[in-house]
């Protein structure tokens, strides 16, 4: 994942075409990071011990992320969180939304 501070332009120009609501680019940019990347983290660095991350499961807690993030700085209507979403793969190709858990 890229730094905050390298991530941040990218979001001001999502902000300055109207795809994103955000005043202040670099802390949105942190929030990004740390929805993220905050509980498998904390589960590396607090319980060292603890079971590794699926791949499944990374993608699971990034997408949940990612859905949190839009339901602030997305204008208009928000994502209803039960519909599985298509994101961006890092390479630009649309990825295929991920089948649920339940």
């Amino acid at each position: 994942m890229i730094a905050a501070a390298e991530f941040a332009p990218h979001l001001q120009r999502l902000a300055d075409q109207g795809e994103l609501l955000i005043d202040d680019a670099e802390l949105a940019a942190e929030q990004f990071n740390w929805l993220v990347l905050s509980i498998p983290l904390n589960r590396a660095m607090l319980r060292p011990g603890a079971r590794q991350f699926t791949q499944d499961e990374l993608y699971h807690h990034a997408d949940a992320g990612v859905r949190t993030f839009l339901a602030a700085y997305r204008p208009g209507p928000h994502l209803d969180p039960a519909t599985p979403q298509t994101f961006m793969q890092h390479d630009g190709a649309a990825a295929q939304p991920r089948p649920s858990r339940s």
